[in-house]
């Protein structure tokens, strides 16, 4: 197993992490909903969030969510369709922290690194300042996070597959946090391929701006599809990603999946999420 050197960050002052005082409330243009197991919308409710706006110069934005922490239970349950054996039940306790209301966009990455790896991947159609950048490694997406909290004084960092797992059930014990199954009105994935009773519909065959779907009950944006986000890594382990991409059948985007890759690996499906820690 190949192990990966610890990140050494430069000597620079550092805050604790986010403070409240810097917080305010928002409710979001765009309901979270739930589905029932054939695809249709069995509730719609509005999302209101505890945000913090990194302001990172010439008018570019990083939005993080505050989440609440508390008690979860990750993994899924024996009888979950496209169930995988890793996919284990343990309950754990997650301290409150902020997580990027959105995965990193081409115009954020632009902004922190002066480079858009999405180039690398030689696809015109994955282009776009509000798309997710995609073609990046698990080292680059560490470096992004070290050259933010150099940038910021705050100390940014990739999340946990804990948290990560946390962040996206937003309280629910469901396929999806959407609720039973998922459909191509409420995510970017292979809409081709149906899961379970849901409903067959298009691919789009690329990425699609971040915050075009429905939030989570977190006010998370593109937990399910869009673009794989990497994980930090875990002790002499392959880094991970989650959440499943633009082209993922929809058992890939479930809540409980894991995708392990090497670090050197950048596929045009993925890309980052950050966390940031809360002051105390």
């Amino acid at each position: 197993m190949q192990r990966y050197g610890p990140l050494i960050l430069p000597s620079i002052k550092l805050s604790q992490g986010i403070s409240s005082r810097w917080s305010h409330q928002r409710t979001l243009a765009q309901p979270t909903v739930t589905v029932n197991h054939v695809g249709s919308v069995i509730h719609s409710y509005p999302v209101t969030v505890e945000v913090v706006e990194e302001q990172l110069g010439n008018d570019v934005t990083l939005t993080m969510v505050k989440l609440p922490g508390g008690r979860a239970r990750i993994g899924s349950c024996q009888t979950e369709t496209g169930r995988f054996d890793h996919e284990t039940q343990l309950a754990i306790n997650i301290p409150s922290f902020y997580l990027g209301m959105m995965p990193i966009t081409q115009q954020v990455y632009l902004e922190v690194m002066g480079c858009n790896p999405t180039l690398k991947c030689g696809d015109n159609g994955l282009l776009g300042l509000d798309k997710p950048v995609v073609g990046i490694t698990w080292e680059e997406a560490i470096a992004f996070c070290h050259t933010l909290t150099q940038r910021t004084g705050k100390p940014y960092r990739l999340p946990t597959e804990f948290e990560w797992e946390f962040a996206c059930r937003a309280e629910t014990q469901t396929p999806f946090h959407f609720g039973a199954t998922l459909t191509p009105a409420i995510a970017n994935y292979n809409g081709k391929v149906a899961y379970d009773a849901g409903p067959r519909g298009i691919s789009r065959n690329t990425t699609t701006p971040v915050g075009q779907f429905p939030p989570n009950g977190f006010g998370l944006f593109d937990m399910h599809g869009n673009v794989w986000e990497w994980c930090s890594q875990r002790s002499n382990a392959t880094p991970v990603l989650r959440g499943g991409a633009w082209n993922s059948h929809p058992w890939l985007c479930r809540t409980a999946v894991r995708l392990r890759r090497g670090a050197n690996s950048g596929l045009p499906t993925f890309g980052l999420r950050v966390v940031c820690a809360i002051a105390a």
